[in-house]
This record gives C-alpha cells, structure tokens and sequence, in this order.
C-alpha cells in the first residue's frame, strides 16, 4: 500500500507540474519459441501459409517470418523492433504503463492441474517475465514502467498466484521491476517493502 501511495504523490506531482506524456503497451504475450520458419506450426495455432502454392516460394522454400505471423504470439525480435521505434518516435515519456498478458498463450497452466503442476513451464513463464523487463530496460531504463498482471502472467491462467506461492512469485517480480530497472528504483525503499 505504501509503494501504492508513493506512486501515486508522485504522479500527481507530475501532472500538476507540466504535460504528462504517457506510453501504454499491453498483451506483449511474448514468445521466447517462436520459431520463424513459416511452414512450421511451431506457436501451437493453424498456419494458414502451411498450406499455400509454390508462388509464396523463394528459391524454392517457403519464407521466414521473423517479426511473426497470424495466429501466433510474437518473438522477442518484434517487442525489440516495437520499443526501438517507440524510443526513436517519442523521446520524452513521463512514464508507461504495462497492461498485463506479458507471456505466452498456453505457458500458464490450468488450474485443475494444480495437484499435477508443470514446473518447467513456471519456470519458462518467469524466465519469459524476466526477458520482458530486461527487454523494457534495455530501451527504457530511466523510465518509470508500471505494471498490471493479465491472465497469462500467473503460474495458473485466470488465477492469481496461490497463496502459498504468492510471495515468492510477487517477491520475484519486485524485485526485476524495481530494483533491476533503473526507472522504478526511486520507488525500492524499505517503508514500501
């Protein structure tokens, strides 16, 4: 409640002190599997280009997709191109907001599987959390990130973190957005943890 507090004196003090330019991005679903190659179904969706003539063809093997394709969540490569051209088009944000569904379709778990889990796909789906802020970091590392959590972001989809496993999983992302990412660590101080 206190980091709550202190976010929020401090937004206020910005938008009573001059213009407030503000950048949102949400439902990242990042995939860190992506596999370009487009005759593939790799990103677990039909791939309506499997299927095409040979015109879609050069020298005789169908095309790469690299930033991505229909019917698949994107590879790290597009979040990097999306924020290279966001910093070079909007140098002065006050601060951005992250809108929930950072990960991957299908990387959270059901939560009927709660007595069978995966664990290494908890560990992919954090992994993919980290990527994400160090990706956000990366080109915007003064800049104040705020984060919500979608429905793919947990261990479980649609759920929040159990109980039992609340602290770490919120302990571990504390710790990657605001004391890894330079623009939230004037937020890391102990009254807040």
């Amino acid at each position: 409640m206190r980091l709550i507090l202190k976010i929020a004196t401090s937004l206020v003090a910005l938008i009573q002190a001059k213009e407030l330019n503000v950048g949102i991005f949400a439902d990242v679903h990042l995939n860190l599997k992506y596999n370009p190659k487009v005759a593939e179904d790799s990103c677990g969706a039909i791939n309506p280009y499997k299927t095409m003539p040979d015109f879609f063809q050069i020298d005789g093997q169908t095309p790469i997709a690299l930033l991505g394709r229909l019917g698949c969540d994107p590879p790290l490569l597009t979040l990097e191109y999306l924020l290279q051209n966001f910093v070079k088009q909007h140098k002065n944000v006050n601060f951005l907001t992250l809108n929930g569904d950072l990960i991957v379709h299908g990387l959270a778990q059901d939560a009927t599987s709660y007595n069978n889990q995966d664990n290494d796909k908890y560990t992919r789906l954090m992994n993919t959390h980290k990527v994400v802020q160090q990706t956000f970091t990366k080109y915007l590392p003064n800049t104040p990130i705020f984060l919500s959590f979608g429905n793919n972001d947990a261990k479980f989809h649609d759920n929040a973190p159990h109980f039992n496993e609340k602290s770490e999983y919120y302990t571990e992302l504390y710790n990657m957005w605001f004391v890894n990412h330079p623009g939230n660590k004037k937020w890391n101080t102990p009254e807040v943890k």
